[in-house]
């Protein structure tokens, strides 16, 4: 895991590079790291510019309980999307498409949930030898880039100004 913090002013408050943290002492107003190091929060100057996030691997029925949980509702005049009756089996499918479009779209389209059918793909493109995919969970972050602000708390995602994207390599690009 790679990551570069910084404040408003564009300083670095911590950084991590292969999995090594550093943090800047002096900014640092509140850190703690679990034992187990799944688990990160750093916030600087009173929680002004900060993260909070917690690693974990999970199973495919695991990330569904969370895709199920963090879809929005569809109007019925859309239609909901169609049951996924064997799990394994889909996400097996899905890991053999190499390339996103067309074949993914067209899943997405027959079964009426687009979004859930790529987030899906990506899964099943990271499914590790132990049948878990490594998921990171962030509780809550505010960082700046290029002046603007960014922030994700309560499962709410805030900008100033930002283009945000999610890309096949599963960085946010700004």
């Amino acid at each position: 895991m790679n990551f570069v913090l910084k404040n408003e002013k564009d300083e670095i408050l911590s950084t991590m590079f292969q999995n090594v943290f550093h943090a800047a002492s002096k900014t640092v107003h509140d850190l703690a790291i679990s034992a187990s190091a799944n688990r990160i929060k750093i916030w600087s100057e009173e929680h002004q510019i900060g993260l909070e996030f917690h690693y974990s691997r999970k199973t495919p029925s695991e990330i569904e309980k969370i895709i199920q949980k963090d879809t929005p509702k569809i109007p019925d005049f859309v239609g909901q999307p169609a049951p996924i009756d064997n799990l394994e089996g889909f996400y097996d499918e899905l890991s053999k498409i190499t390339e996103f479009m067309p074949e993914i779209a067209a899943i997405g389209m027959r079964r009426n949930d687009a979004a859930g059918t790529g987030v899906r793909w990506h899964i099943a493109r990271h499914i590790g030898d132990d049948g878990k995919i490594p998921f990171l969970d962030f509780i809550s972050c505010r960082l700046y880039n290029g002046g603007k602000c960014v922030e994700f708390r309560d499962g709410k995602l805030s900008t100033e100004g930002f283009n945000l994207g999610f890309c096949a390599g599963n960085t946010f690009r700004f």
